[in-house]
């Protein structure tokens, strides 16, 4: 087995790169880590060194070497990408724990479909009864929470013109509808 060894040009922007020295690095981090909407240069230095950054007319003014550093190492760049990727790791997060959550709700309601199920012919052998409506309801529910969590339809509806025949509505029938329907509670038309 080969061991390559580590390349400075494989670094991510928000890593530190080929030439950049530890301290000029660890500003950095300290820039990066910042809240986009606070991170500035001086703010950094009085978040890395606990002191105030010095006054000027304009403002605080963090030392000149940090200054150099952000200019030589481009700081604003590369902490653009690492939010970038900070978003781009969250998205992912979000994402898996949407998948998770959706197949967790599908076995929950795979498991009360067929508890329901099970349930009503337990009751059926032993001779016992409940409701038809209840037995109904508890299979519905189990069903329509399965199809829901496997993205197939839970209603179905039909629309057809008379006799059966297909709807056909132009456009200036279907405007004309709307402009006559009464608003709902919602604000929409009804």
């Amino acid at each position: 087995m080969t061991i390559m060894p580590y390349s400075d040009a494989q670094a991510e922007p928000w890593e530190c790169q080929p030439g950049e020295p530890t301290k000029a690095f660890a500003a950095f981090c300290a820039y990066r880590d910042l809240p986009p909407d606070v991170r500035s240069i001086s703010s950094a230095w009085e978040a890395a060194s606990g002191q105030k950054a010095h006054r000027t007319r304009t403002g605080p003014r963090a030392p000149r070497q940090w200054h150099a550093w952000s200019a030589k190492h481009a700081w604003v760049a590369r902490a653009a990408a690492w939010d970038r990727e900070q978003d781009r790791v969250a998205r992912a997060r979000m994402a898996k724990a949407s998948i998770e959550a959706k197949q967790r709700r599908l076995t929950e309601a795979q498991w009360l479909h067929v508890t329901g199920v099970n349930k009503l012919r337990e009751l059926a052998a032993a001779g016992e009864t409940i409701p038809a409506a209840v037995a109904l309801r508890m299979v519905e529910v189990g069903q329509n929470a399965e199809r829901l969590e496997a993205g197939d339809a839970t209603q179905r509806a039909e629309v057809s013109g008379p006799d059966g025949a297909p709807l056909v509505v132009t456009v200036a029938q279907l405007g004309a509808m709307v402009r006559h329907a009464k608003p709902g509670a919602d604000g929409q038309p009804e």
